[in-house]
């Protein structure tokens, strides 16, 4: 779904497959990325409200971070793997493992042009 944050109006939903997890923003917010744990992206045109063709980045996609340029999403994956993606093209770069037994997290809410990733080891 989305909503409007002036009027804090419920909009109609928009269709992005099954099981999304997180939504990222790019920084011009003119893109939403939802993640879906099914391995999947699915772009939406803010603008337009329509969602793009999916990407496929990852084995259980969980979040994205978006470099400050908006050139390069960093899918991070439930098995240990952080995956670029090049959203001009959507083509999905070659897997970074982070280790067995690890989770990784990114985010870029920090100042530009850091975008980070940490993992973190479970038992």
């Amino acid at each position: 779904m989305s909503i409007d944050l002036a009027t804090g109006q419920v909009g109609k939903a928009i269709r992005v497959g099954r099981n999304p997890g997180a939504v990222v923003i790019t920084p011009d917010g003119k893109t939403a990325y939802a993640v879906s744990y099914l391995h999947a992206l699915t772009p939406v045109d803010l603008p337009s409200r329509t969602p793009g063709q999916v990407i496929r980045a990852g084995k259980a996609p969980v979040t994205m971070a978006i470099t400050p340029d908006g050139s390069t999403g960093y899918v991070v994956s439930l098995d240990g793997a952080v995956v670029p993606v090049d959203l001009g093209t959507g083509r999905p770069g070659k897997a970074i493992s982070v280790g067995p037994r690890r989770r990784a997290s990114g985010g870029t809410d920090v100042p530009a042009p850091v975008v980070f990733i940490y993992t973190c080891r479970y038992q």
